[in-house]
């Protein structure tokens, strides 16, 4: 923590401009706290352009606030969430070319509904890049509001494969937790997609413009 003197706006756009070297700027705000509506506090949130292996999430936080006698109180922190580097197995084959997207009916005793099996590569290259883009997931914390995605009614379940007759190499599952793929029904570890980028191509297949949970 720092203690300078000037303006917080004047330091704030300082700290917006002067980002560290490789990172860009995810969030900025001035979030107001609890029942002191007037205790506001600047805050910007850096994030690396590009993750290591090893590493699920990081950013670094950065947070203004003015004090007595106008004196400002500047704090950063460091959010890493480091993760063993995802195996090899993990990633679809390049001999896999398609892929099979079933739409599983959670409260429905798993019943599966539309499925759909494609080769066209405009569908299936997003796809792969999304899953194979997507990272370890961080170990699980306590959620004092319950599973995230617990609402949902359905899920994907995505199938790769170098042909419709070959037994798949892998199958992905997204949609009851969140951004989480749960691998060919294993919980951990799990994947994110931080992007999206999986759960919206695994859409467009589906004839979508967007994943729709039910």
């Amino acid at each position: 923590m720092w203690k300078l003197h000037g303006d917080p706006r004047t330091v704030a756009r300082f700290v917006n401009v002067h980002q560290p070297p490789g990172y860009m700027s995810h969030e900025t705000g001035t979030p107001t706290f609890g029942r002191y509506p007037s205790a506001r506090v600047w805050q910007q949130e850096d994030q690396p352009r590009v993750l290591p292996p090893n590493v699920s999430s990081a950013e670094i936080d950065i947070s203004i606030a003015s004090a007595s006698g106008g004196v400002l109180l500047v704090r950063a922190d460091a959010v890493v969430g480091w993760t063993a580097p995802r195996p090899a197995s993990e990633f679809v084959p390049t001999k896999d070319r398609v892929v099979t997207v079933s739409v599983v009916h959670i409260y429905e005793k798993g019943r599966i509904g539309k499925r759909v099996v494609t080769a066209d590569p405009k569908l299936v290259e997003p796809i792969v890049f999304g899953f194979n883009a997507s990272r370890v997931a961080p170990p699980p914390t306590i959620d004092p509001g319950g599973p995230a995605g617990s609402f949902r009614n359905v899920k994907y379940r995505v199938s790769f494969a170098a042909s419709a007759r070959d037994r798949p190499d892998i199958v992905a599952e997204i949609g009851p937790y969140g951004d989480e793929i749960r691998l060919n029904g294993e919980g951990v570890p799990a994947l994110v997609d931080t992007s999206g980028t999986f759960a919206t191509s695994v859409a467009h297949v589906l004839g979508l413009s967007e994943p729709h949970w039910g």
